[in-house]
């Protein structure tokens, strides 16, 4: 199957990073192009042996006394080692001449070893040292005269003091005083490490805020509105927050939780691992004070305008309202919305209003300003219906509900769950509810025909948009959830079966209120800045690494 890869911001620079092969492969590619270079090449190749096997020795014994560098794992060091092979191999091709790819190679050392592990004095004496040694041991067996040996030495701690003049100039880039450079390092540890240093920087550009969570308890189903954004990546701030949610509510024996992606974007992640805690905290103290009340039905409908749909689904505290955009796809709505049409309904006194951003669609083009306008029209209809449904006496809710484990590209954990609700004759709805960040264009429509046997007036799909798996592959930013014969299998199985199982009755409702810590503006500083960081390091460092061999053999025809 052909994998779906989302249209993101970073994905260009990404795929340039990250696009490599499983490291058994790479390994192997680089070890018989270095194989084959040295025996074309024959004894002038000894000087190129040597630095790489400095290299592997010296990353060696700089892993027993530094347990926090990443090059702990032998792997990491292999593959550095048979880079700098096929790239002193490569360039003693094009010069004719070994020594200046050996000291070129300080290059690469440096941008990876500092890229990694964090730019000090101390690593570059660590990235510099694999070069010396080759140049001091080639001296000692004849290969180069005590003239090479001076001017390599003196070229080699050259090329380290350029790198602290690049690193100075794109460290005047700041976020709230972190140089850009080092929250790269920060997020290349976490990618390789699942390392959380970058959780301080985050916490420190956070703003207190207020955040409304809502729980409706439908027997051993918790359906959580978290008020907040499951991001960024990986297991920083809240990208964990459904798993989080899920480990903590299952110990006070509930045995399903689905945690619905409100309004926002980056702007709601919550801060930090710490700021969570207290989240969790504040969910537990809410559902143990016994502070729920029942919650009663008064119907449901779907209205659509131009490329939005919305179904919504009116309770006679809330209401749920699921915003689709079939065809064009739907990606983190502005929050302001969830502010201005909740500020509605109250001031209409209709009770909360929650809009769910359903993550059903991947986005196919950026949002412009007449695409917000013409949903602001919808949510205005959507307002003016639910005034007319409130006029109706709530009935007793009625539900039940499948959850089951599937497979497919994207789907986390393999996690789905098809809740529906009705009451007194109104309408009927299912919704099915999957773990995953986003879905494959036209997902939606294909597992809505698999709902069709559970016979309600209407259905959605939605994903709860967790970043748990963004940022941790190489090739791809993060995966949607795609189809699988498996899913699609497994969802018409689970329908059947729901069809034929007896309607429950008696829904609760919680609500909370706490001040948080989410990443609020700091996330418009680090995305004003990132594009043309990207652009300046990725231009300074190619030509760094890849222009000074030619450059060193350019200067030396001369002289």
């Amino acid at each position: 199957m052909d994998v779906y890869k989302p249209r993101t911001v970073v994905s260009r620079y990404y795929t340039v990073l990250f696009s490599l092969p499983k490291w058994q492969v790479l390994t192997a590619i680089l070890l018989a192009i270095g194989v084959l270079v040295v025996l074309f090449m024959g004894s002038r190749a000894i000087p190129l042996i040597l630095n790489t096997v400095f290299v592997h020795l010296v990353l060696y014994a700089y892993s027993l006394v530094n347990n926090s560098t990443v090059f702990y794992k032998a792997k990491r060091r292999i593959g550095l080692a048979l880079a700098i092979l096929v790239y002193t191999a490569v360039y003693t091709v094009l010069t004719r001449d070994p020594w200046i790819p050996i000291i070129s190679s300080t290059t690469m050392l440096v941008v990876v070893i500092l890229g990694l592990d964090g730019t000090s004095r101390p690593r570059y004496i660590v990235a510099v040292a694999p070069p010396l040694l080759t140049l001091l041991s080639s001296w000692i067996l004849g290969y180069y005269n005590y003239l090479k040996l001076l001017v390599g030495t003196i070229v080699v701690l050259t090329l380290a003091f350029i790198d602290m003049a690049i690193y100075a100039f794109m460290a005047r880039r700041k976020i709230n005083g972190y140089p850009l450079p080092d929250l790269g390092t920060m997020f290349l540890q976490n990618w390789l490490d699942r390392k959380t240093s970058i959780e301080k920087a985050f916490d420190e550009l956070g703003e207190i805020q207020y955040v409304y969570p809502r729980i409706m308890e439908f027997k051993e189903l918790l359906l959580i509105y978290t008020d907040v954004h499951y991001g960024p990546f990986s297991n920083i701030g809240s990208s964990r927050l459904p798993i989080q949610l899920s480990e903590t509510l299952k110990k006070l024996g509930y045995r399903y939780i689905l945690a619905l992606h409100g309004l926002g974007s980056h702007d709601r992640n919550i801060a930090s691992s710490r700021h969570v805690e207290l989240f969790l905290d504040e969910i537990v103290e809410s559902i143990t004070s016994n502070s729920r009340t029942p919650i009663y039905y008064h119907g449901a409908f779907k209205k659509t305008h131009a490329s939005w749909e919305a179904l919504t689904i009116v309770f006679d505290k809330l209401s749920l309202v699921l915003i689709s955009r079939p065809g064009k796809g739907i990606d983190d709505l502005p929050y302001n919305l969830q502010v201005e049409y909740e500020l509605k309904t109250r001031e209409r006194g209709l009770g909360d209003l929650v809009l769910i951003d359903t993550h059903n669609w991947e986005l196919e083009r950026e949002f412009e300003e007449k695409d917000i306008l013409e949903l602001k029209q919808l949510l205005d209809e959507v307002v003016d219906t639910i005034a007319e449904y409130k006029k109706k006496p709530p009935t007793p809710i009625q539900y039940k509900y499948k959850c089951f484990k599937s497979s497919a590209p994207g789907l986390v954990e393999g996690e789905c769950c098809i809740l529906c609700m009705k009451g007194g004759g109104r309408e009927s709805v299912c919704i099915l509810y999957m773990r995953g960040n986003n879905a494959k264009p036209g997902l939606r429509d294909m597992l809505i025909e698999k709902l069709r046997p559970l016979g309600v007036d209407y259905y959605e799909v939605l994903t709860n948009d967790e970043h748990t798996e963004t940022g941790t592959r190489a090739r791809i930013t993060y995966i949607p959830v795609h189809e699988s014969s498996q899913l699609l299998g497994d969802i018409e199985k689970a329908s059947f079966e729901l069809s034929r199982e007896e309607w429950i009755q008696n829904a609760f409702l919680y609500t909370t209120r706490l001040e948080l810590k989410l990443m609020g503006s700091g996330i418009d500083a680090i995305k004003k800045q990132l594009a043309s960081s990207l652009k300046e390091s990725s231009i300074l460092l190619l030509l760094y690494v890849f222009a000074t061999p030619i450059l060193l053999y350019l200067a030396i025809s001369i002289l």
